[in-house]
């Protein structure tokens, strides 16, 4: 925007979508947490950010596999201190699908 704005082109921003972590849902995800997830799932940073400030300690997925849907989700989970296991080479929810189930075949 700003380049085409140097240009001389008229530019509007536009606000497409606005992420927005659930209040209150920190003690409801500790508790499906306990019972057992096999694997958490994150199509972008703000997703990892937003799981990450529920839960405010990133040691209660240790036992969960971490899948992301690219390099760049999966740059923002290790930074956040997840251990990424799944990182998805086609950067969409079927690639990151076929990626966990490849992941999971191997590990029967």
């Amino acid at each position: 925007a700003v380049g085409l704005a140097q240009q001389g082109a008229s530019v509007s921003r536009a606000l497409a979508y606005q992420t927005v972590t659930p209040r209150g849902s920190g003690a409801k995800l500790t508790e499906i947490l306990a019972k057992g997830v096999d694997v958490a799932t994150f199509s972008s940073s703000s997703t990892v950010r937003n799981l990450c400030d529920m839960l405010g300690d990133v040691d209660r997925l240790s036992n969960t596999a971490i899948a992301c849907i690219g390099p760049i989700t999966a740059a923002t989970a290790r930074e956040l201190g997840l251990k990424v296991d799944i990182v998805s080479e086609r950067h969409t929810i079927p690639g990151m699908v076929q990626a966990i189930e490849e992941y999971f075949s191997r590990e029967e």
